[in-house]
């Protein structure tokens, strides 16, 4: 069976942490964390965790401006040590994302031995206005388990990769959300269940922090948004969706449990079928600019790293 290695990239998900961190563990064979820079108990949270853990290989505190490809750093570290096989895969791990799949069973049955690339089907879990105004008042709510605390969701068709199948000349260079040639994609999507917004002071410090980081380097727009109100939704707004463990029946049947398929075009499929179908993949992967060197340190990064 191919391993499944998590590399996650963290910063103040100490809220959170307690709920995913088990859960990835539940079907990781092993997980790198890079910590970029929490100032809450989110470092502690993962000493603790990684203590007496042998699965987690790879632990780093970097304060440096956040970028996706400070996942790449664990990626070649874990490369260069011969811990990635052929054929395994590399999950591209958030700290606020439940996989509603058993995802052992969806990467051996519902991924075809070609296809190398494994996108999500985002369910974005929000907070209402009326239910952020009765959490601020009187912490309605505030003392329940996150499934139960936060119920309510929007289904997000934009795909986001997560898995990507190893091959031996694969790199993760500097400057990269993804590693080189990441893979034919699979047409079928694994579902997750996004905790983005978990509650009114939550969202309040994630938005200053994102609008922060918008000012040192470029990011999306939707990191600029300071008012964490913008991100409420209205109570009545007839795309929402409601989910909790109490009622698993209530899932839409083309919302979580079956995620839409990846769209593509006939030629875009071919393309990608000629380069890793048919073996050119491993010639451009001998590349030197394919290669390029191993992830580099963000300058100015204050670093402090833990490998097993």
């Amino acid at each position: 069976m191919p391993a499944i290695h998590a590399i996650l990239l963290v910063r103040d998900e100490a809220d959170i942490l307690p709920v995913t961190l088990p859960h990835l563990l539940s079907f990781c064979d092993t997980l790198s964390i890079i910590d970029n820079g929490s100032a809450d108990a989110t470092w502690d949270l993962l000493c603790a965790a990684a203590a007496g853990e042998r699965r987690v290989m790879f632990l780093e505190r970097d304060a440096g401006p956040a970028h996706l490809h400070l996942r790449g750093r664990a990626f070649e570290a874990l490369r260069g040590r011969g811990v990635l096989r052929e054929g395994d895969w590399v999950l591209r791990a958030d700290a606020d994302e439940v996989y509603h799949a058993d995802v052992p069973r969806f990467l051996r049955e519902g991924v075809g031995p070609r296809e190398g690339r494994v996108f999500s089907a985002q369910h974005q879990f929000v907070i209402t206005r009326a239910q952020a105004a009765a959490m601020e008042a009187t912490g309605t709510g505030l003392d329940l388990p996150l499934e139960r605390r936060v119920t309510r969701y929007v289904p997000d068709a934009t795909p986001e990769p997560r898995f990507f199948r190893y091959r031996r000349g694969m790199r993760w260079n500097a400057g990269h959300s993804n590693p080189l040639l990441p893979g034919l994609p699979a047409r079928e999507r694994v579902p997750v269940r996004h905790y983005r917004w978990r509650s009114p002071e939550q969202m309040r410090r994630r938005c200053a922090l994102r609008a922060s980081e918008a000012r040192r380097s470029a990011h999306g727009t939707h990191w600029q948004i300071e008012d964490w109100r913008r991100w409420l939704e209205p109570d009545d707004a007839p795309y929402l969706r409601t989910w909790s463990p109490d009622t698993p029946g209530a899932f839409d049947e083309d919302a979580l449990e079956h995620a839409p398929p990846l769209v593509e075009t006939r030629l875009a499929r071919a393309r990608r079928a000629a380069v890793y179908c048919s073996g050119l993949v491993r010639v451009i992967d001998r590349w030197p600019a394919a290669r390029g060197v191993d992830v580099q340190r963000v300058p100015g990064a204050s670093v402090g790293a833990r490998q097993a």
